[in-house]
């Protein structure tokens, strides 16, 4: 029986957005670690062009459905890790693009009608739905009840 914090299911579900993202953009997306000042940070999604520069920054989410309590940070804070990761990447690659992606729809919808979405607009992080198939929605979904404390 799976841990009731297990995140197989997220984790299999942002494999599926790194090769939709790839196939919507051409670019190749894999996770990695950003270095820097003895620190660092992961990124779900690096997007990288044929020349190996790094042309985007991606944190994706798999939640499903309306987010909840501390959950509504989740936009602000990883905006704030994608600005910070965008410095370190800029020295070597440019500027490159900031999103977060997420699996669900109502979701970005709710926090693109608020402040939080003015505060992505204004830090220059987009935030986009991925679709992603209902087999993969539904395991996701599955285990966000499995997880609920």
């Amino acid at each position: 029986m799976k841990h009731a914090s297990d995140s197989a299911e997220q984790q299999a579900a942002e494999d599926l957005v790194r090769a939709v993202l790839s196939e919507q953009t051409g670019l190749s997306y894999v996770e990695e670690r950003i270095d820097f000042d003895g620190e660092y940070i992961m990124i779900d999604a690096v997007g990288r062009n044929v020349d190996g520069k790094a042309v985007e920054l991606v944190e994706i989410y798999a939640h499903q459905g309306k987010l909840k309590g501390c959950q509504l940070k989740k936009p602000t804070d990883d905006a704030a890790r994608l600005m910070l990761a965008q410095t370190h990447v800029e020295r070597k690659s440019g500027r490159p693009r900031l999103r977060l992606a997420w699996c669900c729809e109502e979701a970005v919808g709710q926090v693109q009608r608020g402040w939080r979405g003015k505060a992505l607009k204004s830090m220059n992080v987009e935030i986009s739905a991925i679709d992603i198939d209902n087999v993969t929605i539904e395991s996701i979904r599955k285990a966000q009840k499995r997880q609920t404390r």
